[in-house]
């Protein structure tokens, strides 16, 4: 944009319109180290909650899961699943679960 208006004969040349990249590399410096001193609370409790729930199962629950995945499996095969889908659509569409059902 500013070239444009260079070569037209009005607004800042290009040299004026650019900041130099000390400037730039500051700023962005800044906005980076904001940004990490900003989510490193979030991160770390989000490592704390990936440490417990994403264990792999013991084996004793092994059995179970693939009977889970069985049924699901099951499930979508016979098309018994569209009966959840439409109390999931009613709760959208009612931005609630209040006066559903279930």
């Amino acid at each position: 944009m500013a070239i444009w208006l260079a070569r037209r004969g009005g607004g800042l040349s290009t040299r004026e319109s650019q900041p130099s990249l000390s400037v730039t590399l500051r700023v962005g410096r800044g906005v980076v180290n904001a940004a990490v001193t900003y989510l490193k609370p979030g991160l770390a409790t989000l490592g704390c909650y990936a440490k417990v729930e994403l264990v792999p199962p013991p084996p004793a629950e092994i059995p179970t899961a693939i009977q889970s995945l069985k049924d699901t499996v099951y499930s979508a095969q016979t098309g018994s699943f569209r009966q959840l889908w439409f109390y999931v659509g009613e709760i959208r569409g009612k931005r609630g679960i209040t006066g559903c059902d279930v």
